[in-house]
């Protein structure tokens, strides 16, 4: 049965008697209270289990997130991003970190936000709530916290406003290939091309290796991709004879070389050298992967046939990256 008492200071505290304990935090409005005693009781309902929070008055945020890192974080392939999130709240979030399990709340969380968006964009703040939020919840349920709510998971997360509409047009694609033909690693040219038939991501091309690549069936089979998952992906004509090209001239010696060997660093350098030589201004090597997107749908592709061919599992995701031509739309309208 939970008792709510308001203490002499001004704050509330909460009182749970489950299975003959007593368990009891103090908070700052009636509300919370309230809400906390509700989840305590039906946590030892679902579970028939006193909450003891003695494991949690043990333990702070820092030990969540350092066990996180070493233990889930180093097995994700990905995981480079992640840990690099864990390691900047360790060095500039003491006070946060240092923090109780058990005198965790909400309120903390949101003014950690408030602050990091005083130095960050938006998307990078949702990113590192969400490692945290990832974090509580491994430990309340693989690592026998008995945490009896997830405070990040109630803070409001900022608004994201990096929807990019950023097109190619056809000229500027004329000029983009005509200054990386005469760019002294030629390479990138038909790096450039594939990133504009296929979709593919930097990292992904870059990971193509000449047993990937099926000139009789037209595809790439990549081994892995951003998600870790692999994936098939068809060829157009143009994409087949840029291979194809690529591999009659670089005359790779071993079955399996890598179709790229560059690293994701060298081609951000040539990128900005091309662009700046073709003139064309606001214009990222990632716009390839926007501009192939969209270019499939108003072909005439389906969602599941570009999804397909973009690796998305998300198809609101998928859609993000989906700009279409008013003007191609109005041409089909008046046909």
């Amino acid at each position: 049965m939970a008792s709510i008492l308001k203490r002499p200071s001004g704050k509330w505290q909460a009182q749970v008697r489950t299975n003959g304990r007593s368990i009891s935090k103090t908070f700052r409005t009636r509300k919370d209270a309230l809400s906390w005693s509700r989840e305590i009781e039906t946590n030892a309902e679902r579970s028939h289990l006193p909450i003891d929070l003695n494991i949690l008055k043990g333990a702070v945020l820092s030990d969540i997130l350092l066990r996180y890192r070493d233990e889930v974080v180093s097995q994700k392939k990905a995981g480079r991003n992640e840990k690099c999130m864990i390691e900047s709240i360790l060095r500039d979030d003491a006070s946060l970190c240092g923090t109780r399990l058990d005198r965790l709340n909400t309120r903390q969380f949101s003014d950690w936000r408030d602050r990091r968006l005083l130095r960050m964009k938006a998307a990078s703040v949702c990113r590192y709530l969400g490692v945290m939020q990832h974090a509580l919840d491994i430990a309340e349920r693989d690592w026998g916290f008995p945490l009896p709510t997830n405070p990040v998971r109630k803070v409001r997360r900022p608004v994201i406003r990096n929807r990019r509409e950023r097109r190619i047009t056809p000229d500027e694609r004329t000029a983009l290939l005509d200054a990386a033909a005469s760019y002294r690693n030629q390479m990138i040219r038909p790096l450039i091309v594939l990133a504009l038939e296929t979709a593919m991501r930097r990292g992904e091309l870059l990971a193509i290796r000449w047993p990937d690549f099926d000139a009789q069936l037209s595809v790439i089979r990549l081994r892995t991709s951003k998600n870790g998952h692999a994936r098939t992906i068809p060829l157009s004509p143009l994409a087949v004879r840029t291979l194809e090209l690529l591999r009659s001239r670089t005359n790779a010696c071993c079955a399996n070389d890598r179709v790229f060997p560059m690293k994701g660093n060298a081609v951000q350098l040539a990128w900005c050298r091309i662009v700046d030589r073709a003139g064309i201004g606001d214009l990222r090597f990632h716009d390839c992967r926007h501009e192939a997107i969209s270019s499939l749908f108003e072909r005439g592709f389906s969602l599941p046939e570009v999804a397909l061919i973009s690796g998305h599992r998300d198809t609101r995701m998928l859609l993000r990256y989906t700009h279409l031509n008013a003007v191609n739309i109005v041409a089909k309208l008046h046909a």
